[in-house]
Parts: structure tokens; C-alpha cells; sequence
């Protein structure tokens, strides 16, 4: 190679290495006095900034609400005026509405005369109440969790028992003059039980977040079908002792997050229901400290924007935040900045830039709770690609190269190969540490059946990898 090449190839390279450490988080303006929850108003190209913060951090009255115009953060006029001085339930959850915001309101006097009981709206000028709000009795306000427009109806969902004077159960829907309620039947789920996420997927509603029935066959997981609850595909038994955070529809999937773990749920903290069966999401995400969770989901540049607390996924180090673009996990962000001690609860893409709530400093450098990322989303590194894999329900695991069943195992995996040839098969057995269990070979051809006994491996998760093809089984007893 002649020196000139060697030039342009070193220039290039120091190109690409000041390109990537330019890519870093900065603060947004002054910043906040606590965390905020963020939500991007597309009608009005506007950011707003709720849920937390009382003042900014050059201590102007926010009273829980500010909007930013991408230069600078403004106070909603007489917004709440009963932000207490540690904690701020105010506009914790937000939803543009028929020309209106509409926000989570705690029992909030608005403008100093306007009683908003669980839910309010602000449409650019004024605050007003809504239908009467939400309560869970007569005492005082509902817990507003989330909030869906579908067919021209705002619904909201959370723990409450009446919406204006509609009994409702813990879901109900605003049509702009009147509550609707989807279920009246409040003794449905267990006292303890809230929503916390809903989507509605085919047309559908489904919901998550804590909830379950006395009998335990419904829990953390429903569809509305019209006129009573169902569960959705097998009941796991991980979900009764988890909770789902959030849903959205992705490339006609519904994708559940929260904190649950494998092998009795269909993932590691986010899972994918197709409308028949359940699906992993790759090998899903990880933390290195046995916890960890998904907070929120969002679709950007068409692809999965996922947040929350975990330092791997699939094969990859991540470092709370990672895309999914239906066949692997990508990471743009590569400053380890977050770490086990900062999750990454809210964010929103307004305007081409990705913003975050986040800690009051990052690396050393101030934040003050809200900070956008100054770089590309392309990303720097990413997983193998993951072949689909599906649970049905009977709990087969199914590959485009051999099925699986039952996941999880007790005493034995039975393994039916999908498709003809006459090759040697090898096959092995790793646990998450990468220790090896179990290896053999097998003659292929079609419905050719194998078994691997299980019974002297110890409970946990394993990887089956039939020449180079992989699927993910549990161990129970």
C-alpha cells in the first residue's frame, strides 16, 4: 500500500472517530428542579414538559407544565396551583385531543377557581375540567395511567371506578360532551388491581399493567372482545408476579414491555403477540443485576425506540436505550452514560432530535433532568438478526428450521425437525452463561423427532443450537 493511501485511510478514520465523540447528550435550555415526563404535540409543533418539575432550574413557577417551542420553556398560564413542594402528580400523562391537551390531574385547582378531578384540558389559552373527571369514590380523584385516541374517542385508563357519573372499570372513553364506560363491572378484578397501559391492536382494546381476576385465569394482560374480558394467548404465570408498563402496534404485532422474566412469560422485559400466538423479541433485553425493566416504546424513523433500565440486548451491550427494526437490536448511543443507576423512564422525537428526562448530570456534566441527544440515530452497533420464533398455545416454539415443545420443560424438550434433507445434525445445550449441558447428533429428515432430557439440568433459560440455528427454552419444576 503506497503511502497516500495510507493517509486517506488514517484521515478517514480520525473522521469517523471525531464523528462518533461528537455524538453526545447535552442540556436543553436550563433545565428542570426534578424529572419531567415528556410528550410531543404534532398539531401545535410543540414539546411539553409535565409530571414533575415545579419550577425550572432558574426558578420560574412552572407549577408542573411548561412547552417548548425548540428554544425555549414557557409555564402554561395558571396551571396547578397545588404542586406540593417535594412531589407533582400534574400532567403525568398527556394526550392531544380535539384541539385540546389533555392531562392527569390530581384534585388540581387550575386558574385559581377550576376543580379538575383526575383529568383536564388546556386548549392553548385556558384550563378546563373534563365531564366531571375520574374518581375511584367519593373522596377524592381517579389515577389517570394512560391515555389512546381510537375512532375519534380519548381513553383513558388507570384506578378509578367512575368517569363523570358512569361506573366504569378502570377504562372508560370521552367522546368530547360524555363518558362512555367499557366494562361497569368494578368487582371484575381484584381491589389491588390498576391499568397502567392500553392499545388497541386489529381494532381491539388490550390492556396491561397489574390486574388479575380471583381465579388467576386473566392477569396483566386482556382483550376487550366486546363484552368481557379474555386473556391473551397463555396465561404466564411470570405476568401475575410482573407488570406491563407499555403496548404499541409495530409492524402489525402488539409489543408489551414492563419487567417480566423468562421462562414462565414469552421474553426477557418485551414480548410481541401477532393475534394468535406469542413471539420473542429476538433473544430480548437484559440487566446484568438480575432486575431491570421496559419503561416506554415509541416508533421512530420506523423502527422500535425502546427505554428503561437494561445493559444487554440479544448479543449486544446496550445502555438503556436500543431500537428493534423486526429482526435485530441496534444501539446509536455508545457514551455509557446511564449505567445501573439512571434509567431512562421518558422520552419523546420532536423535531428530528430525540429528548429524554434523565438525571441531573450525566458524565460529570449538568442536565438538570432533561437533556436531547446530539447525533444521529443510525446505528454504531448491532445484534445477529433473529429468525422468528413463536409460542402457540400449547407452548410450541417454533423456527423456520424445527419446532420445540413443551417451553417451559419439565423432564423432557421434544424437538421436530421442519423441513427435509439428509445432513448430520448436531445439537447443543448452553445455559445464559454459555456452560455447556448437553450435545448429540442426529440423522435429518422431515418430522424427524428428537428428544432432550431435561430433567437433570437444573431450572433456568437455555439455548438449543441445531447447526447454527438457535431457540431459547426454559427449565421449571
Amino acid at each position: 500500500m503506497n503511502k497516500h493511501k495510507t493517509y486517506l485511510l488514517i484521515f478517514f478514520a480520525c473522521l469517523n472517530f471525531l464523528s462518533l465523540n461528537a455524538q453526545k447528550w447535552a442540556p436543553v435550555g436550563v433545565g428542570f428542579d426534578r424529572p419531567p415526563v415528556l410528550y410531543t404535540d404534532t398539531f401545535n409543533d410543540l414539546l411539553y414538559a409535565g409530571g414533575q418539575p415545579k419550577y425550572s432550574a432558574d426558578s420560574i413557577l412552572l407549577r408542573g407544565i411548561a412547552s417548548y417551542d425548540g428554544n425555549q420553556l414557557k409555564p402554561l398560564n395558571k396551571a396547578s396551583s397545588t404542586c406540593g413542594f417535594n412531589f407533582c402528580s400534574f400532567a403525568q400523562v398527556m394526550q392531544f385531543y380535539k384541539g385540546a391537551l389533555f392531562v392527569k390531574a390530581f384534585n388540581e385547582t387550575l386558574e385559581d377557581t377550576i376543580n379538575a378531578l383526575g383529568l383536564a384540558s388546556w386548549n392553548g389559552n385556558q384550563w378546563s375540567s373534563v365531564g366531571g373527571g375520574v374518581r375511584y369514590d367519593d373522596t377524592g380523584s381517579g389515577d389517570i395511567r394512560e391515555m389512546v385516541v381510537h375512532n375519534n374517542r380519548l381513553h383513558v385508563a388507570g384506578s378509578f371506578r367512575y368517569a363523570g357519573n358512569v361506573l366504569a372499570n378502570k377504562v372508560a372513553a370521552w367522546d368530547g360532551n360524555k363518558w362512555t364506560s367499557v366494562d361497569s363491572d368494578t368487582s371484575f378484578w381484584t381491589k389491588q388491581s390498576w391499568i397502567e397501559t392500553l392499545a388497541f391492536y386489529r381494532d381491539e382494546l388490550y390492556i396491561g399493567g397489574t390486574f388479575r381476576t380471583e381465579d388467576k385465569s386473566i392477569h396483566d394482560v386482556a382483550r376487550w372482545d366486546g363484552s368481557t374480558w379474555q386473556p391473551v394467548g397463555t396465561t404466564y404465570t411470570m405476568f401475575d408476579e410482573g407488570l406491563i408498563t407499555d403496548m404499541i402496534v409495530y409492524k402489525d404485532e402488539l409489543y408489551i414491555g414492563g419487567f417480566f422474566l423468562e421462562p414462565n412469560s414469552p421474553g426477557n422485559f418485551v414480548a410481541r403477540w401477532n393475534g394468535t400466538n406469542w413471539n420473542r423479541v429476538g433473544d430480548g433485553l437484559r440487566h446484568s443485576s438480575g432486575g431491570g425493566f421496559v419503561s416506554k416504546m415509541e416508533i421512530v424513523n420506523d423502527k422500535l425506540l425502546i427505554t428503561g433500565m437494561f445493559d444487554q440486548a440479544g448479543d449486544i451491550p446496550v445502555d438503556n436505550i436500543v431500537t428493534w427494526d423486526g429482526l435485530r437490536w441496534c444501539t446509536f448511543d455508545t457514551t455509557n452514560s446511564f449505567g445501573s443507576q439512571i434509567p431512562v423512564d421518558h422520552f419523546t422525537y420532536f423535531r428530528d432530535t430525540f429528548y429524554i428526562e434523565t438525571a441531573e448530570y450525566l458524565n460529570g456534566d449538568t442536565m438538570n433532568y432533561f437533556a436531547k441527544w446530539n447525533g444521529s440515530l443510525d446505528p454504531v452497533s448491532c445484534s445477529k438478526e433473529y429468525p422468528l420464533s413463536i409460542y402457540d398455545n400449547e407452548g410450541i416454539v417454533t423456527t423456520n428450521e424445527f419446532r420445540i415443545y413443551p417451553n417451559p420443560a419439565n423432564q423432557e424438550l421434544r424437538i421436530i425437525l421442519s423441513q427435509e434433507g439428509t445432513e448430520r445434525l448436531s445439537w447443543q445445550v448452553t445455559d445464559m452463561n454459555g456452560k455447556q449441558y448437553d450435545r448429540s447428533v442426529l440423522h435429518q429428515s422431515r418430522n424427524t423427532e428428537a428428544i432432550l432430557n431435561t430433567a437433570e439440568l437444573p431450572p433456568g433459560i437455555y439455548f438449543l443450537n441445531i447447526n447454527g440455528k438457535y431457540a431459547r427454552f426454559g427449565v421449571v419444576r
